[in-house]
């Protein structure tokens, strides 16, 4: 058990424990020992059996596993880190809303991070903040949010916002701080890819159940719960992890591994034609282009490539392949109409309000109660990140942003020439920044039609990212005395 959590009682020169004067208890003492014992297994299961019978047998188990969690989470911190990202994605209180009561990944988030600070603190002698240029990066983008409150349509909306961006940073932190080391690495990464597994899985069985979205004139896979969100934010997860997963199908070590990254590729894949989203299909082409350049056999990859993809074209169905062919049309549909309009009326919001914009979050009320009126008020969102970015959060937002996207990209092209420099002693890790590089290219291109400006993927990677870079930083550091570019955070005190 760690030393901030052993008793007090254990620890050279706390007090010793009440004992008589042979140093052992009495008999009177130990028979008072066993009373007590007996008076409080008594009390305890006077309350497990009120419990059984007053309150509802999923609150219980609900309870026992935040119990077992804060104790597990206490003793290793890392499976706080995993434990809230199931919570996370697979939101068990939207599932069971009885359980939305106990607010499981509330909990266990607030007690991973204070457990978080308190390693923190005993690993470098005291509290401090990652200051690399990518963390003060979020931080300046998390000010935009806050400052587009006070000037947004709706405040409780935009607040909203803020607080559901606070839960990312916190996510975000917790990877930077928690995972430190390479199996650490590789063991968040699995546990993503499964999460992101069980969000396509669950949303194709209800598809093949016939519980989907009609939805321009096709029907659309759709995700069971709020960290998937609807067809096109969807399609857009699945979309920035096919690069990663096609990565670790070809440099893990384990054949089991290659062939279930395979697998899961091949799925999420699927899932994204499913879902009718053309700009995730967009994004995870461009996301398959970004693979093809950093392939060393590159004509014969792309010729795979094309032959692959013109194969799953045919192999569609109908109505998925007249959905994807008017990407190619001139002439646009009802749609994409709609996309334009919003772009529009966003451009007007920037004229509008050129600063801080109509606050984070609040494209669509703005767009209803700002710019449209009477019987066709119109709460279409901005469908576009980029548009999304100027119109909700401002110039000012807007600059934060780029920022940020650079810090990001600028921090994996740093790995990547740490990577270069260690050849393959790190294939994994190689392939995991590839991959998160590729899953930023895919929600780049994405986002020219996907509003995706708070959607956690852009942070969990980018914390992935920061928290593999000085894994490899302190090794280098280790084995060459030579200064790196941007400093570890203070060293353990020995």
């Amino acid at each position: 058990m760690p030393k901030a959590f052993e008793p007090w009682m254990s620890r050279p020169g706390a007090p010793p424990t009440r004992t008589s004067p042979g140093g052992t208890f009495s008999p009177n003492e130990r028979q008072g020992q066993h009373l007590l014992f007996a008076f409080l297994a008594f009390s305890v299961s006077i309350c497990i059996g009120y419990g059984v019978v007053a309150v509802p047998t999923i609150i219980l188990v609900g309870l026992i596993i935040a119990s077992a969690g804060a104790f597990l989470i206490a003793r290793y911190p890392f499976f706080g880190l995993l434990l809230y990202a199931v919570l996370f994605i697979t939101r068990p209180g939207e599932m069971y809303p009885i359980l939305g009561a106990l607010h499981l990944e509330r909990l266990i988030g607030t007690f991973t991070l204070l457990v978080m600070v308190l390693v923190i603190v005993r690993r470098y002698g005291g509290l401090t903040i990652d200051q690399s240029p990518q963390t003060k990066a979020l931080f300046f983008f998390l000010v935009a949010i806050a400052l587009s409150i006070p000037f947004s349509y709706w405040a409780g909306g935009a607040m909203a916002t803020f607080t559901e961006m606070l839960k990312i940073l916190g996510f975000y932190f917790m990877v930077v701080y928690l995972i430190d080391s390479p199996r650490k690495v590789k063991t968040f990464v699995w546990v993503y890819i499964f999460l992101i597994l069980y969000l396509n899985v669950a949303a194709l069985i209800n598809y093949y159940e016939g519980k989907y979205a009609f939805k321009q004139g096709i029907d659309r896979a759709t995700g069971t719960n709020s960290a998937a969100g609807n067809y096109n934010e969807l399609g857009t997860t699945l979309a920035t992890s096919v690069p990663l997963l096609l990565l670790l199908a070809k440099n893990e070590s384990a054949r089991i591994r290659r062939w279930m990254a395979a697998a899961a590729a091949l799925v999420a894949v699927w899932g994204v034609v499913l879902t009718g989203s053309r700009a995730s299909l967009l994004g995870l082409l461009a996301g398959l282009v970004y693979l093809w350049t950093r392939s060393r056999h590159k004509l014969l990859v792309g010729g795979l490539g094309l032959i692959m993809v013109t194969a799953a074209f045919f192999v569609m169905p109908h109505q998925y392949q007249e959905r994807y062919g008017t990407i190619l049309h001139k002439q646009l549909d009802g749609s994409s109409m709609g996309r334009v309009e919003a772009w529009q009326t966003g451009l007007v919001m920037v004229m509008d309000r050129p600063l801080f914009g109509v606050g984070a979050g609040c494209f669509g009320v703005a767009h209803a109660m700002g710019y449209s009126s009477g019987a066709h008020r119109n709460w279409l969102e901005s469908h576009s990140l980029y548009i999304q970015v100027l119109a909700e959060l401002g110039v000012f937002g807007a600059i934060a942003f780029v920022i940020m996207q650079r810090q990001f990209l600028k921090l994996n092209r740093r790995t990547a020439v740490l990577l270069a420099r260690m050849g393959n002693r790190r294939r994994v890790e190689a392939a995991i920044i590839n991959g998160l590089f590729g899953g930023f290219i895919v929600l780049l291109v994405s986002g020219v039609f996907g509003h995706s400006l708070y959607r956690r993927t852009w942070y969990v990677y980018a914390g992935l990212g920061l928290a593999v870079y000085r894994l490899l930083q302190h090794e280098r550091s280790n084995i060459d005395p030579e200064p790196v570019s941007e400093s570890l955070p203070p060293q353990p005190h020995h």
